[in-house]
């Protein structure tokens, strides 16, 4: 994950958020895990369209995720970023 001081992100601030190919009755593209950050493209009608760090786009209910500002977005990027490698490390049981 770069920042990218052009572009506004989106943090999940719920487990399993839905991503969905259009707002509310859209097709399930994937899901985003709490803590998760995507570029925000839009914004329609409590609706964030977002791009995943696969690149794909779909969106996610504004009622689960938040806009960061752009003065919290390296803290978020350490955190997540700290986070992501510890689960990754973990040995399973």
């Amino acid at each position: 994950f770069s920042k990218n001081p052009n572009h506004s992100y989106v943090i999940a601030i719920k487990s399993d958020i839905s991503v969905k190919k259009e707002p509310v009755e859209g097709k399930l593209v994937g899901f985003i895990e709490r803590g998760e950050i995507c570029e925000l493209v839009d914004s329609v009608n409590g609706w964030y369209k977002v791009r995943l760090r696969t690149g794909e786009k779909g969106y996610v209910n504004s009622e689960f995720s938040k806009v960061l500002s752009h003065d919290s977005i390296p803290n978020r990027i350490a955190l997540w970023q700290s986070l992501e490698f510890s689960m990754a490390t973990c040995p399973s049981g």
